[in-house]
C-alpha cells in the first residue's frame, strides 16, 4: 500500500502552548504565526516622543547653566590667594602695612567675597572669573592698597572706576593707604555709557595739564624701583564734584 510522503499523520504530536506563545503560534489549536510585527500596541506614539525629547531639552537648558556657574565658581575660588579678614575693616588693618597689593571686593553688607594678589608693588591684576564671582555674589565695593605711601588713587584706578561700575556694578571703591582709607562712590544712578567718554576726557585733559602741578598730582618712587603719577586728594575732589560722586578720606589711627 503506496503512503503519501508529504502528507501529515493525522494525530500528529501536539505543540505545547508554552512553545506556541514563544514562538509567535496562536495558543487557540490553530497553529497559525501571528504576526505581532504590525501590531497597533509596538507603533511608537511619535506624539509621545516629541513630548520625551521636549523634556530631555528642558532639562538639558536648566542644567547647563547651572553646571556653568559651578565650575566658573570653583575656578574662581581656586584662584583666590589671600586672606586678611572677612570685612573692610580687618581689610584695611591686614594689608595697610603689606609690601604688595591686594585686592578685595565686598558686598552690601560689607562682607568679603574674594581676594587675590599678584605680589606686585605697584598694581594688582584681577582676573576676569573673579570680577564675575563677585559680581553674582551682589559685591558693591572693592577695595586694594596703596604699599608704603598715601595716596587716594592712581590714574589707572581713576579710569577703570566706572569701567568697573558699567561691568560689574561696583559702585564704590576703596583705596588703603598706611594711614587713610579713601573712598570714591556712585551715590545715583548715572549713565554710564554717556559720561563714560567725558569722564575719561576730563581726566586725561586734566593730566595733561596738570600732572606738574603737585596740587594735582605726586610723582611716586615705588619700593619695586618703578615710578608713576598718583592723584591727589585736591584732583579727587575735583573729580567727585564735576561728576556727582562722593569722596571720603577716613584716617585708620
Amino acid at each position: 500500500m503506496n503512503t503519501n510522503r508529504n502528507s501529515q499523520p493525522e494525530n500528529r504530536f501536539p505543540i505545547p502552548d508554552a512553545i506556541k506563545a514563544i514562538y509567535g503560534y496562536k495558543v487557540d489549536g490553530t497553529d497559525t504565526v501571528t504576526d505581532t510585527d504590525d501590531s497597533p500596541e509596538d507603533i511608537p506614539d511619535s506624539s509621545s516622543l516629541l513630548t520625551a525629547l521636549i523634556v530631555v531639552y528642558a532639562i538639558i537648558l536648566v542644567l547647563c547653566p547651572i553646571i556653568s556657574r559651578v565650575c566658573s565658581d570653583l575656578y574662581a575660588i581656586n584662584l583666590i590667594n589671600a586672606n586678611h579678614g572677612m570685612t573692610l575693616e580687618e581689610f584695611c588693618e591686614g594689608t595697610r602695612y603689606e609690601p604688595y597689593e591686594y585686592w578685595s571686593a565686598f558686598d552690601e553688607n560689607g562682607r568679603k567675597v574674594g581676594e587675590y594678589t599678584t605680589h606686585d608693588v605697584g598694581c594688582v591684576s584681577i582676573p576676569n572669573e573673579l570680577h564675575r564671582y563677585a559680581e553674582q555674589r551682589n559685591a558693591t565695593a572693592d577695595a586694594h592698597c596703596h604699599p608704603g605711601y598715601d595716596c587716594p588713587f592712581s590714574i589707572p584706578d581713576l579710569k577703570y572706576f566706572l569701567l568697573n561700575y558699567y561691568n560689574y556694578g561696583i559702585s564704590k571703591m576703596y583705596v588703603v593707604s598706611p594711614n587713610y582709607l579713601y573712598c570714591l562712590e556712585i551715590t545715583s544712578d548715572i549713565d554710564v555709557v554717556e559720561i563714560y567718554g567725558k569722564y575719561l576726557d576730563f581726566i586725561s585733559t586734566f593730566f595733561e595739564a596738570y600732572h606738574d602741578d603737585p596740587t594735582y598730582f605726586t610723582y611716586q618712587t615705588l619700593a619695586d624701583g618703578s615710578t608713576g603719577y598718583a592723584s591727589t586728594d585736591a584732583f579727587i575732589q575735583i573729580v567727585a564734584s564735576q561728576f556727582g560722586f562722593s569722596f571720603t578720606k577716613t584716617p585708620l589711627d
